[in-house]
């Protein structure tokens, strides 16, 4: 529709002039025509008369918003595309309105004809992805039809003999209850004396022998009486998806009836003949000798006219040949295909598709063939018409720029993968399709699992994970995953969209938030306190107070030195974050630190590189300062030391001093806490923070303290060569 005919959309706003601006540019492209409403009320109104294949509407507007306007309108049109378009840019409204329902969220602002041009995109993208669905599921829903309607009895028997698939038609004609036959052995159906014939044709199915002739036999009806059916098995053992012997059952009572109507009396099998529901024929010489009723009405045709001429100028001409060869063949005594679809041109001049059921006879003391035929055209078209679909989708699917990935529910085996995918993940076609989606998802694979069975029963299709590439870097990843039927077999169609750059963005923007508030406290409090000490004893100072002046002018000058230390942090701090994460030595780091040689130090060789802010060097400078100022003068030693423990690191940093309080061991990492600017642990614990490393402290109150840096596993590394 989208290419052929314009795009009828409904937009809601309560700015007439926001509402005509936007007519004029859409109906501009020629691709759409506009339809506009004032309120949500109003466009409720307007659904209930006028069809529309879109509707765009704002999200505040009085009366009612648009998130409550998408939730009455899924009430009555639950597959009607909806886009938000709205200047309210919080990210709540947002999750709200596609938890609603919504298809698309489009924030007011900026460029307007960039905007614009985003805005018909998203309403085409919707329209078709829902035009698209709903074709998807007609298809399957047709598909579903013919099988579940089907006459034949279509049966699918295991590796153990056991059945372990049967359609409705074996419920409708045996008059079983659904599934009662599943689990057990086909043998338990048929009748006794039939066992042993029955048993050899399956064994010659099961070792590709079988000449492809069914086998006639008497089943067993749930009241206890025998029905005459002929089957007909192909081995499609190892076949995914089916893995089994295909069965396919035709009830033949009707054909069993008439075959001893002959043998008994002429008058009877005539009766049948002309009464059959099907088309029979008798094909002798090229000619057709006798059409039974049904068949002269298949074929638009009295019986004089279908006598008087050759049958190949019924025959299509790109079938004739191949009928004509199978009639040859079965006159012949061979075996051709006894069943087989072919096209008739009827008396419409209409080729309308067929299937015969053919047997060699005697007629009037000459070879012959008799044909059962039924119209099978439109069996055709839906068989057609899924096929379509899928080499549609297929062709989709291939050439889609977005990462897209088939995947198998049941064991979540990769079974599909477009040029996208391979590109994005940096993977050969044929070394993705040997992984699963679990070895690329950085969840468990539990978790991965569950999520795979709630998008199977489509209680969840919307996903968030992390996933590998090739060489080894993790991204972020928003999925959209949904089932899917392709040549029968259940699957999952899931496309992956990158985002790393917004996650990064995220982070970033919350951190700088964050640092913005700090920075402001500091500025506002810390050194307005400070400011207001000094302001203090400069006015002590102007008393005169020679007694004290000496302490007031120290104290001053301590005032004035915590402000100094205040600003300092504010610029260290603005710093934190700015210049990308890098690997760093440990070794050097450490051994260039400023120690007293008053104290007794002990370095251990980690010989490993730790990924963390540029900043890293201030974290263990801070720690220096930390055992330095609160040590006391007991301190006489100072450790440092690595350790590797599974796939974290540990590096410790240990004194012999005063140690910490076991109520003070939490405390000391905040900020304001203790004798100086109470900033320097805290600062730590940022500068680490940036790469997920964290600092503790462990040591024992009297002895001394201990911090612990706990590196992540991707965190640090072996150094590629000793330095």
């Amino acid at each position: 529709m989208i290419a052929s005919q314009k795009i009828a959309i409904l937009y809601v706003d309560d700015e007439p002039p926001l509402l005509d601006v936007t007519k004029l540019y859409l109906e501009r492209t020629g691709q759409f025509t506009v339809d506009t409403a004032e309120s949500a009320s109003i466009a409720l109104q307007k659904l209930e008369t006028t069809s529309y294949d879109a509707v765009v509407s704002d999200y505040q507007m009085p009366g009612m918003d648009g998130i409550q306007f998408l939730t009455k309108l899924r009430e009555k049109f639950p597959h009607l595309p909806f886009l938000i378009f709205t200047g309210r840019g919080r990210e709540e409204v947002a999750i709200q309105a596609f938890e609603c329902g919504a298809d698309f969220y489009l924030q007011k602002g900026g460029d307007p004809r960039s905007q614009f041009t985003e805005m018909a995109h998203k309403i085409r993208s919707a329209v078709q992805y829902r035009q698209e669905h709903k074709a998807l599921q007609e298809s399957e829903t047709r598909f579903r039809a013919l099988i579940e309607n089907a006459s034949d009895v279509i049966r699918i028997i295991d590796r153990e003999g056991k059945i372990i698939f049967d359609t409705a038609a074996s419920s409708r004609a045996l008059g079983y209850p659904p599934d009662y036959t599943l689990g057990k052995s086909p043998f338990e159906f048929i009748h006794p004396d039939d066992h042993a014939r029955i048993r050899d044709a399956l064994s010659e199915v099961f070792q590709n022998t079988n000449p492809g002739i069914p086998t006639e036999f008497r089943i067993r009806r749930a009241d206890g009486t025998y029905t005459w059916v002929e089957s007909i098995g192909k081995n499609l053992i190892g076949v995914p998806g089916v893995d089994g012997i295909v069965v396919t059952t035709r009830f033949i009572d009707d054909r069993k009836q008439s075959e001893e109507a002959l043998r008994i009396s002429e008058e009877n099998y005539r009766l049948l003949f002309e009464r059959a529901t099907e088309g029979i024929i008798i094909v002798q010489d090229g000619r057709i000798v006798h059409g039974n009723p049904m068949f002269q009405k298949l074929l638009g045709h009295p019986l004089e006219v279908i006598t008087s001429k050759s049958f190949t100028e019924f025959l299509h001409p790109d079938d004739r040949e191949m009928v004509m060869n199978y009639h040859q063949q079965r006159v012949r005594g061979e075996n051709p295909p006894r069943e087989y679809s072919f096209r008739i041109i009827t008396g419409e001049k209409q080729g309308r598709w067929f299937r015969i059921n053919s047997t060699p006879i005697t007629w009037s003391g000459k070879p012959a063939t008799l044909g059962f035929i039924v119209d099978i055209t439109e069996q055709k078209q839906a068989t057609e018409a899924v096929k379509e679909s899928e080499q549609r989708y297929i062709a989709l699917f291939d050439h889609n720029y977005s990462v897209s990935l088939l995947i198998d529910p049941d064991t979540g085996r990769i079974v599909g993968a477009n040029d996208a995918a391979c590109t994005y993940y940096g993977y050969p076609r044929e070394d993705l399709l040997k992984k699963g989606i679990y070895e690329l998802n950085l969840l468990p694979k539990e978790k991965v699992v569950n999520d795979l069975i709630r998008a199977k029963n489509e209680r969840e299709k919307h996903f968030f994970a992390t996933h590998y590439l090739a060489n080894g870097e993790k991204r972020n990843v928003e999925i959209y995953s949904g089932p899917i039927t392709i040549h029968g077999k259940p699957l999952f169609y899931s496309i992956i969209h990158d985002i790393t750059a917004r996650k990064r963005a995220e982070e970033a923007l919350r951190k700088a938030h964050r640092q913005m508030q700090l920075l402001s406290g500091i500025t506002r409090h810390d050194i307005l306190n400070s400011i207001t000490v000094a302001e203090g004893y400069l006015s002590l100072l102007d008393d005169q107070d020679t007694d004290h002046y000496e302490t007031y002018k120290a104290n001053l000058n301590q005032a004035l030195q915590r402000i100094k230390r205040q600003i300092e942090f504010t610029k260290e701090y603005e710093n934190l974050g700015s210049q990308e994460p890098c690997w760093q030595d440990l070794d050097l780091l450490l051994g260039s630190l400023d120690i007293p040689h008053s104290l007794d130090f002990h370095i251990d060789r980690c010989n490993m590189e730790v990924f963390a802010d540029p900043m890293l060097p201030k974290v263990f400078e801070n720690l220096l300062e930390n055992s330095l100022r609160y040590g006391g003068q007991g301190m006489t030693t100072l450790r440092i030391s690595c350790s590797a423990s599974g796939d974290t690191l540990f590096v410790t940093w240990e004194d012999n001093g005063a140690g910490i309080p076991e109520e003070d061991k939490k405390k000391i990492f905040y900020r304001g806490y203790g004798k100086g600017t109470g900033l320097g642990l805290f600062f730590a614990s940022d500068i680490l923070g940036v790469t997920g490393i964290t600092l503790s402290e462990t040591g024992i109150p009297g002895q001394g303290a201990r911090f612990v840096l706990t590196v992540p596993s991707t965190g640090f590394r072996k150094k590629s060569k000793d330095l």
